[in-house]
């Protein structure tokens, strides 16, 4: 993608952001295709994002980098803006891109 990417016309001031996914899911939904190609069971447990930022910001204050990580990952999900939310660029390459799914399966499929 990346090669093909820089192949792709080109105008001065025009942003060079390419949005390219093959699928787009919920939270719930991508632990649950998780869960299916593993065969095993995951519990959900929502949280309010203001508590999540606030043991975020805890967490920074103790310089506890893995914990920060931690509740900053579960904030930027909460949000929705870990999702790609713009008009896909899919059709402009010559492959298509693995649904979560088929990553899934080849990364932790037993």
């Amino acid at each position: 993608m990346v090669v093909q990417s820089l192949l792709l016309p080109y105008t001065t001031g025009q942003k060079r952001e390419i949005h390219v996914s093959g699928s787009l899911q919920t939270f719930k939904e991508l632990m649950d295709t998780l869960a299916r190609v593993q065969g095993v069971s995951y519990s959900y447990e929502f949280r309010d994002p203001a508590e999540m930022l606030e043991k975020q910001i805890e967490a920074w204050q103790q310089d506890d980098e893995d914990k920060e990580y931690q509740w900053a990952l579960m904030t930027l999900a909460a949000t929705g803006c870990a999702q790609v939310g713009e008009k896909l660029d899919n059709e402009l390459f010559g492959f298509v891109p693995e649904t979560v799914e088929e990553t899934f399966v080849r990364l932790f499929a037993k």
